[in-house]
């Protein structure tokens, strides 16, 4: 017999029980205030009174047992260990708060005796959460626990796959990654795939599952060290070891750094988030694979029938697996599976977990699935399955080899599906990694570029309107764009002196410039090779007009060259005399540069540093003579610097003494010294 709802008498029994356990909290040890390390293991609750189906729902009476762990490493043992739960919920009526535990030494796991009980309220959702916090006291300390039940039995398991992959994990900047959960209900248990993130230092990241409303777990963090990768990684609160204690590869399935349980009662529809935060600098990764199991909760104890058909849709005549390794008994285990296959109400056509089965003709055909648990109830599911012939895909490019960067239009619309019917989805795998992750909707034509050269496999997924699809691929040859060489010089290029030929202005739009090769006497052979270095010096032996060329390899060894004309001149000669020198204070000194000299051309400009401080102050133009007067005594170094009509200069200095006393005889100017330059 089906027990109905607690009685006015049940509920008087429950009030009594809840005041034993309220005055069971005196029970805790006197004076423990040490801070103790206890960790949340695993609740777990079964029904007690209600429906007797054995999962707990509105208006039932469950108990609870918390297993806990005596996580802290400076306490040996704990000894008389007792526990007082309080939660903050109106929908639960509390029937027992207080129980005990035994003594635990580090490291062990152990659960309370009696267990903790509560009524739900009937105006409960199924598969509410409810936050709880344990007390834990004991002889050496006490410890504050919390953690979440909800109500309800696990549903069937539904899968998830990220869309929107790769994505690229950057220093210091959280990324996200996004999917879709469609089913409706409130999360009863969670399991993430960590299928692909890759990073120079795993230990870097954080990694946090994010639900729709914004709630969150923290997955992972600073785990690992440089190259520890995360592949075909798994988070499970039944995992039987914590990510805190692994050690890399983390491959495998492991509890996470916090429960998932702590998602319980969340709304499972919407959208779910992966985040992964970079927390140092210097490196980088990507996240590239990932997905989402859930399983909703279901109140009535009934098994839930599930199934999946594949291929979908099937071709006429095509085997047709059916599988309902899915199907979930929230109180038990299923026992039979039974299928109609043929449309006559009858679960006769064939039994078992995974069947098989084939439709000769298209159309929408319904298959149904009946289970059966241990305890005599039943579960139902029917399913269209959608026999059709599949589309013909075609795809071309145009221009079929570009260049690098260049726009090329992908184009399916020859593509076909043979029923008659419009193809309903256009699916692009621009970089030949099988995934399809560019969705074009009803539009057969996309743009693409790329930025390297090399071949480029690219592929198009199209879909009829009955999920039909199939997959046309095409090499498309990106060709090199070539270097663009560039060089400058000096102006002028002086003969005989070693000048400075420079290419790092060259460009390459989609490599990199490798090689760098001169030809400085114009015939037409790169006879220096600077290798990868854009600048080389060479000094011409003569004055005259020379071609210099360059020639610029690529690192997909294109070539390009350029040419310039360069004028080679000699350098000017400068002169002066200082007349008179020595000369006395106040006294004029008339400097004459007429015997300065260029061999190619003329004199254009005259410079003088009258007083000797190294800057030329004094700017006469054309005009070969300069006059000054000195106030103070001494000997200094007087330079002339003449410019001619090349633009090319040269120096020349004279050391001159100014007397503080007249000199007895004038003495003839004396020729300066050149320094040619």
């Amino acid at each position: 017999m089906v027990p109905g709802p607690p009685t006015a008498r049940a509920r008087l029994r429950a009030l009594a029980v809840a005041l034993t356990a309220a005055a069971a909290l005196g029970a805790l040890p006197a004076g423990a205030s040490a801070q103790l390390a206890v960790e949340h293991v695993r609740a777990t609750i079964s029904e007690v009174e209600g429906d007797g189906d054995g999962v707990v729902g509105p208006g039932e009476t469950f108990e609870l047992t918390e297993r806990i762990r005596h996580a802290d490493s400076l306490t040996p043992s704990l000894t008389n260990v007792t526990g007082f739960v309080s939660e903050d919920e109106i929908q639960l009526i509390a029937l027992q708060r207080a129980s005990s535990y035994p003594d635990m030494a580090f490291g062990e796991e152990a659960d309370n005796t009696p267990p903790y009980a509560w009524m739900v309220s009937s105006d409960a959702d199924c598969g509410a959460a409810y936050d709880m916090s344990l007390r834990v006291g004991a002889d050496q300390g006490e410890a504050q626990v919390p953690f979440r039940i909800s109500t309800g039995g696990p549903g069937p398991l539904a899968s998830y796959e990220s869309a929107d992959v790769p994505k690229p994990v950057t220093d210091l900047t959280p990324v996200e990654s996004a999917l879709t959960v469609t089913g409706a209900g409130r999360v009863k248990d969670l399991q993430v795939r960590v299928g692909d993130l890759t990073h120079t230092s795993a230990g870097d990241v954080t990694i946090e599952l994010v639900a729709p409303s914004g709630a969150s777990v923290v997955l992972v963090s600073a785990r690992g060290d440089e190259r520890d990768d995360f592949a075909g990684t798994v988070f499970s609160d039944a995992a039987t070891q914590s990510i805190r204690s692994a050690a890399p590869p983390f491959t495998g399935t492991y509890r996470p750094q916090e429960p998932l349980a702590n998602l319980a009662g969340e709304e499972a529809q919407g959208e779910w988030k992966l985040r992964v935060t970079d927390e140092l600098g210097t490196d980088e990764g990507e996240l590239n694979a990932w997905g989402l199991d859930v399983r909703t909760a279901v109140c009535d104890g009934k098994p839930v029938a599930f199934f999946e058909a594949s291929p979908s849709p099937v071709l006429p005549g095509q085997t047709l697996t059916l599988d309902a390794s899915g199907s979930s008994d929230p109180n038990g285990s299923i026992v039979s599976y039974e299928w109609d296959l043929d449309d006559d109400g009858q679960y006769d056509d064939a039994t078992g977990v995974s069947p098989t089965t084939s439709f000769p003709v298209r159309g929408r055909h319904p298959v149904a699935l009946r289970v059966t648990d241990d305890r005599g109830d039943t579960g139902t599911r029917t399913m269209q399955v959608s026999v059709t012939d599949p589309p013909v895909a075609a795809l071309d490019a145009s221009p079929a080899s570009p260049l690098t960067g260049q726009d090329t239009v992908l184009d399916a619309s020859g593509s076909s599906d043979p029923d008659g019917a419009p193809l309903e989805r256009y699916e692009w795998d621009l970089d030949g990694d099988g995934a399809f992750e560019r969705n074009g909707g009803p539009e057969p034509t996309i743009t693409a570029q790329w930025g390297s050269p090399g071949t480029r496999t690219v592929g198009v997924r199209v879909t009829d309107e009955d999920g039909a699809g199939a997959v046309d691929t095409l090499d498309v040859v990106v060709r090199n764009r070539p270097p663009v060489p560039a060089f400058t010089h000096p102006a002028p290029v002086l003969a005989g002196s070693a000048m400075t030929f420079d290419a790092g202005g060259s460009t390459d739009p989609d490599s990199a410039i490798s090689r760098y090769e001169w030809d400085f006497d114009g015939d037409g052979t790169y006879e220096v090779d600077g290798g990868t270095a854009p600048t080389a010096q060479h000094a011409f032996p003569a004055a005259g007009d020379v071609t210099v060329g360059l020639r610029v390899t690529d690192e997909h060894g294109a070539v390009e060259t350029t040419t310039r004309s360069v004028s080679v001149t000699l350098a000017p000669v400068a002169s002066f005399t200082a007349t008179p020198n020595p000369v006395s204070l106040q006294r004029p000194v008339a400097f004459d540069a007429s015997a300065s000299s260029d061999a190619d051309g003329t004199i254009a400009r005259y410079e003088w540093d009258l007083d000797g401080d190294g800057s030329f102050e004094t700017d006469t133009g054309a005009v070969p003579s300069a006059t000054r007067s000195y106030s103070t005594g001494g000997t200094r170094s007087v330079r002339l610097r003449v410019t001619d009509d090349d633009g090319a200069q040269a120096t020349a200095t004279v050391a001159l003494t100014a007397a503080t006393v007249r000199p007895v005889a004038a003495v003839a100017g004396t020729p300066g010294t050149v320094d040619a330059g």
